[in-house]
């Protein structure tokens, strides 16, 4: 996922976006399988002299147990990070859309008022009979 920058974006929003980018360069937790394959030759080693299958098996299960939940308290632990990053960088972007959504309904009021005195012009043209309101106060003509 490429982010493409815009200078005509708020401050604020292109502060968020660069803050995005770095969250989604960041390497994903991988389980280190060298380090694994590593520590259970030397666990098969060490328990290989004078321990029978089931002792062997019980123990690089208990092992590869270890292993998964460092592995998973990892992940778990980046997610909450990542989780806790996007929660901070939702405030200034609910901030830019309130701010949006007001300058939004302001520009609807604007555009209606608007409308509505291009009728009021456009009654006016059309019917030659309506009295003609001259837009200076008190000067009053007759259609």
């Amino acid at each position: 996922m490429k982010l493409r920058r815009s200078r005509r974006l708020p401050y604020d929003l292109r502060r968020v976006q660069a803050a995005l980018g770095k969250l989604h360069r960041r390497p994903a937790a991988k389980l280190d399988l060298q380090q694994a394959r590593q520590g259970l030759r030397e666990l098969v080693k060490a328990l290989a002299e004078d321990r029978d299958d089931a002792e062997i098996t019980a123990e690089i299960d208990a092992y590869v147990d270890d292993l998964l939940a460092g592995w998973r308290s990892a992940a778990w632990r980046r997610h909450r990070a990542v989780l806790a990053e996007l929660d901070r960088l939702q405030v200034p972007v609910a901030q830019v859309v309130d701010r949006i959504g007001t300058l939004d309904h302001d520009d609807e009021h604007q555009q209606r008022d608007m409308a509505g005195a291009v009728r009021n012009i456009l009654d006016q043209i059309v019917d030659e009979d309506a009295p003609y309101r001259h837009p200076l106060p008190g000067r009053r003509t007759e259609g």
